[in-house]
Parts: C-alpha cells; sequence; structure tokens
C-alpha cells in the first residue's frame, strides 16, 4: 500500500505539473482531482485505519466510478474509439469484475465478499446471501472470460 500511495502521489504531482505548462482543461483538472482524492484516501488508510475507515472506502468509490465509466463508455461510446482493439467490451467486463464489482462491495460493506465478508456479520439476510453469491459468480465469470481470450490468443 505504501508503494501504490507514494507512486500515485508521484503521478499526480507530474501531472499537476504537466498540465500546469500545457493549460489545464476540464478533464484535467477533474483527473488530477481524482487523483489527489485517492492519494489523500490511501494516505489516510495508512496513517490509521481504524479511524479513517471510509477513507478505503472512497478510494473504492473512485475505483467502481472509472471502471463502470470505462464499462458504460465500451458499450454505448462512439465506435471509432475503439475499432482498432475487437477486445474493447470484453476487457471493459472483464476489468468491471475483476476491479469494479469487488470495489463496490467494498464500497458498501467494507469487504470484497459483502456483509458475508466479515467474522461475525450482524444479522445475516437472504439479500446478504444473495450479495455473496455474485461475488462469486463474478470471480468464476472473470476466470471463465480470461481462459476464453487466453485460448482466442493461442489459437490466433
Amino acid at each position: 500500500m505504501w508503494f501504490g500511495t507514494v507512486t500515485l502521489g508521484v503521478i499526480t504531482g507530474f501531472m499537476a505539473l504537466f498540465f500546469s505548462e500545457s493549460g489545464w482543461t476540464t478533464a484535467a483538472m477533474a483527473f488530477v482531482a481524482i487523483c489527489t482524492a485517492a492519494t489523500v484516501g490511501l494516505l489516510l488508510t495508512l496513517v490509521n485505519a481504524a479511524r479513517f475507515w471510509w477513507a478505503m472506502r472512497v478510494v473504492t468509490l473512485i475505483m467502481f466510478t472509472t471502471v463502470f465509466w470505462s464499462l458504460i463508455s465500451s458499450a454505448f461510446g462512439q465506435r471509432e474509439l475503439h475499432e482498432h482493439d475487437d477486445l474493447s467490451s470484453l476487457d471493459a467486463i472483464r476489468a468491471f469484475l475483476f476491479f469494479g464489482l469487488p470495489s463496490l462491495l467494498y464500497t458498501l460493506w467494507g469487504s470484497t465478499w459483502g456483509k458475508l465478508g466479515h467474522d461475525r456479520p450482524d444479522n445475516p439476510t437472504r439479500a446478504d446471501v444473495v450479495v455473496l453469491r455474485m461475488a462469486i459468480i463474478g470471480r468464476w465469470v472473470f476466470l471463465g472470460l480470461t481462459l476464453v481470450v487466453a485460448v482466442a490468443a493461442y489459437l490466433r
């Protein structure tokens, strides 16, 4: 986690310097603000995870939003952006299953397995079992899609 925090902080600093030289656009400001929020969230988590329990959830919310935006963009975005890459929609689905879904579960419940991922969940309900099954199925679908892509790449 230290490596990721320092790396993201350095990248954010360099991008802020780059944009201050090349000119700030709305997208550049949003990118630097999102990277700064993620860096601060990681740093607060490293300082005291129990006190700043919400900081890692901010980071996982940023991850979920980014991956979900990528999924929506690849599904409904302009096709000329993705014509050079036949697997862009499949890659977006795999990224959502591998990063997005666990990030959403962690953001909501503090565990990538949902409420049942804790040692002693308080009053588990049928919905908690559904969330756990969704997490397990998402991981298996990700592994299956990865296997399909690997076999397709091998056969080419």
